[in-house]
């Protein structure tokens, strides 16, 4: 593999950097050396996205608890399958998306 040569596999992509700069947070103890960085794939986060905006749009005029029971356990599953490697980025634009979707 080449510096920005991708494979994406199961939902993630893996991609190799021949020196990891300080702002992708591999490996702190990597930092200046060659590493792969692994991350969610985009698609998979925007269907994830497109999923809860259906369901916001659906039950507008739920009660709080059955939103929260109905998309709790699609939050979870998806956080914790994509919890691997670099998706902080992802989760924490998971969070935004969902807190602007709950104040509309």
């Amino acid at each position: 593999m080449y510096k920005g040569d991708k494979v994406e596999f199961l939902g993630y992509v893996f991609q190799f950097f021949k020196k990891i700069q300080p702002k992708y947070k591999l490996f702190h103890d990597r930092q200046g050396r060659e590493g792969i960085a692994c991350y969610p794939q985009i698609l998979k986060y925007r269907n994830m996205i497109d999923k809860l905006k259906r369901i916001f749009e659906k039950n507008y005029n739920s009660t709080a608890y059955t939103l929260i029971s109905t998309i709790n356990p699609m939050i979870r599953g998806w956080s914790q399958y994509f919890n691997l490697g670099q998706s902080y980025k992802f989760r924490d634009l998971m969070n935004t998306r969902l807190y602007d979707l709950t104040w509309k």
